[in-house]
């Protein structure tokens, strides 16, 4: 019978997709084709590859467009993801750019929002009711909590959207002296490490 640790090992090391990709930042499209996440150990490595090729074509993409500072573009970008994930079947779902659209979209609507100062000024202006309307939200992901399919095909998209009212509230501050408050060193440290300690926990170390 085999060790332990060979079977350990097998677990987390074996089956694990062609270098090149993980080389290149393509393992999620090696991962869309072959139906899996491959070597355990590097399973979650498919979300830097979707920010790698993110960071790279957007850049491109704005160019074309003699950087255009269009809302269309964040909003056609949250759009294809929506329309990503209901179309795309089995694990291209999740690890294909596409599929992740709406979360990048998100940001980047936050981005193009800074850049346009009579849209900036406003939201700062509601900075307060923003921070107000999280409750819905929260509500909506501690409805995900116990009902798995609360928003069926479009459970990802509120997601996003959730995260997207995060970053928008701590980019306009509202509550500076209440954020100061929480801002302790221990979370600071814990920010710092956070994707180690996220690669530990999902590989099962």
């Amino acid at each position: 019978f085999p060790s332990h640790d060979k079977i350990r090992n097998q677990w987390l090391f074996g089956n694990p997709m062609p270098l090149r990709s993980y080389i290149t930042f393509t393992q999620n499209i090696a991962m869309a084709l072959k139906g899996g996440y491959g070597a355990r150990f590097l399973s979650p490595t498919w979300s830097l590859a979707v920010e790698a090729q993110f960071y790279v074509l957007l850049p491109i993409l704005l160019l074309l467009l003699k950087y255009s500072k269009n809302f269309s573009i964040p909003l056609f970008m949250i759009l294809i993801g929506t329309v990503s994930r209901i179309a795309v079947p089995g694990w291209a779902d999740v690890v294909l750019p596409t599929s992740a659209l709406d979360s990048l979209g998100g940001g980047a609507l936050i981005a193009f929002a800074q850049h346009n100062k009579n849209i900036w000024n406003l939201l700062k202006k509601s900075k307060k009711a923003i921070a107000s309307s999280g409750v819905v939200f929260l509500l909506g992901l501690f409805a995900l909590l116990f009902v798995p399919n609360t928003f069926w095909k479009f459970n990802h998209l509120w997601l996003a959207a959730t995260f997207s009212w995060l970053v928008l509230v701590c980019v306009i501050n509202p509550f500076p002296k209440t954020i100061k408050k929480v801002s302790f060193k221990p979370l600071q440290i814990l920010g710092k490490i956070s994707y180690s300690v996220y690669l530990y926990i999902v590989t099962g170390k």
